[in-house]
């Protein structure tokens, strides 16, 4: 059935075990993204809504010690 199904949708049979077996990772990224994603919006209406993502990464770094690198604060806020 395996063998059909991977066939059906052109992925390889290792893949889809990989992507079957990294369900938990993924679930925990995901937690952790909604995290950093609510500590991203309330410093943005910490400042008025007039800061932008380097900004936002500047401040966790030098207040809080948070690192969050650019481009994830960039994708975060996209959202």
């Amino acid at each position: 059935m395996t063998s059909y199904l991977s066939r059906l949708s052109e992925v390889s049979k290792s893949g889809y075990y990989r992507w079957l077996h990294a369900e938990q990772t993924r679930q925990i990224k995901e937690v952790s993204d909604e995290q950093d994603l609510i500590l991203i919006k309330n410093q943005f209406n910490a400042f008025n809504k007039k800061a932008g993502t380097l900004v936002i990464k500047m401040f966790n770094g030098d207040t809080w010690r948070i690192s969050l690198k650019k481009r994830r604060t960039d994708l975060l806020a996209i959202r």
